[in-house]
């Protein structure tokens, strides 16, 4: 059990994962591969970086299976990254691309979980290999895409990045044939998240993210209200991290999402308290966000088949949806 559990937790109502992979094609070229897959999705992006100046040279998007006939449309989209600068231009560039009511927030996640990890990742192998200096990994994260107030501190603590703990773990393949992206070998380093939906009690759900990757191994969650979608408790556990200050995001930030409802305000204060201040993660940022949309969704569909959602509950779930989906408006 998690630190702040009381008992153990049902098995889920809902499951969703992400699966992301990072291929080092070339000595200044790196590739990023993500796919979510829930029963619903089953999404595919892959975009090509030049390294050290991470900009995006090529992108693709494949939506294997999908809710609407619209979210097609949403996969043309992806080709407003070309250019983009990583460490300048992220989150700004995705968000004006993926989120709003024309957008598609599935891609915003996935764009999102896996630009953080490949900045992270290439600066790391660097490091590690001795391309740069110490002073320029933690340079780094002074701001830009990543957000590491740990890793910018002057007081870090990293244990020496170990290429022997990333472990490929390959995809399932029934989709890689369609994607038309072949030429790589096995992933240099990968990432994976699994979220799941959990029933407390029937005024009471909880989501919860775990995350992997070859520095990081934590669990975040959050419990929501099933009245009006409002958090009543938020958490974080790190099993293994890259810095001691780490600690400090359960200690600093968790808490400010709490009253936050799901449908109105919860995007805009994880921006605020996540990424916009001094004490911000990223990555948590990154988690939370992929969380709250696949939250609405099951909460309305769950709800509507057992008879138990009320008028007002589904207008404010819906509400929620449309922000940024072009489908969920059509």
């Amino acid at each position: 059990m998690e630190p702040w559990q009381t008992a153990p937790l049902p098995p889920p109502s809902f499951s969703k994962t992400y699966e992301i992979d990072y291929f080092k094609l070339d000595k200044d070229l790196w590739r990023s591969t993500a796919r979510v897959k829930d029963p619903i999705y089953n999404v595919v992006v892959s975009y090509d970086v030049t390294f050290p100046d991470f900009v995006i040279r090529d992108s693709t998007a494949r939506f294997l299976s999908y809710p609407h006939k619209h979210c097609q449309k949403a996969a043309a989209k992806v080709k407003e990254l070309v250019g983009a600068q990583m460490l300048v231009q992220f989150p700004e560039i995705p968000r004006r691309a993926f989120l709003g009511p024309q957008g598609c927030d599935t891609l915003f996640n996935l764009i999102n979980l896996s630009g953080r990890g490949l900045v992270f990742g290439a600066l790391a192998h660097s490091a590690a290999t001795g391309a740069i200096t110490t002073a320029q990994f933690r340079n780094f994260y002074a701001d830009g895409i990543v957000r590491c107030t740990a890793a910018a501190s002057e007081s870090v603590y990293r244990e020496s990045f170990s290429p022997k703990d990333c472990v490929a773990v390959p995809y399932e393949g029934d989709a890689d044939e369609q994607l038309e992206i072949g030429g790589e070998d096995e992933p240099v380093m990968w990432r994976r998240l699994n979220v799941d939906y959990f029933e407390l009690s029937d005024s009471l759900w909880r989501a919860r993210a775990h995350l992997t990757d070859y520095d990081h191994n934590f669990i975040v969650a959050f419990d929501v209200s099933t009245a009006d979608l409002v958090v009543q408790d938020a958490n974080v556990a790190f099993l293994r991290q890259p810095y001691l200050e780490c600690d400090w995001v359960q200690e600093r930030i968790m808490k400010r999402i709490v009253g936050a409802c799901l449908a109105t305000d919860f995007r805009s204060r994880l921006a605020r308290d996540f990424i916009g201040t001094l004490d911000g993660c990223g990555n948590v940022f990154a988690l939370m966000n992929s969380m709250f949309r696949g939250f609405l969704q099951h909460y309305l569909s769950r709800n509507t088949v057992k008879g138990r959602l009320t008028p007002e509950q589904d207008a404010l779930c819906r509400a929620g949806l449309v922000q940024d989906c072009l489908a969920s408006g059509a």
